[in-house]
């Protein structure tokens, strides 16, 4: 979906990913995702479910989403 959306190269490596999915930093990269979302598939109902972890979540294990 980010390669859909064209922002694949833009995600910050505050992000991570693992098997395909793209877990997003909640700010800023979070923020493009909603915004471009909205821009180009507005038509598409968008589910959001948030889950709050502390410092030691799962996520911190894996790879930094890659940059350019």
């Amino acid at each position: 979906l980010l390669r859909e959306l064209g922002i694949e190269h833009d995600v910050s490596s505050c992000s991570y990913i693992d098997k395909g999915i793209a877990y997003l930093e909640e700010d800023c990269d979070m923020s493009l995702f909603l915004a471009k979302f909205k821009e180009q598939l507005s038509d598409v109902e968008l589910n959001i479910h948030e889950i709050g972890l502390n410092s030691e979540a799962f996520v911190r294990n894996l790879h930094p989403y890659p940059t350019q």
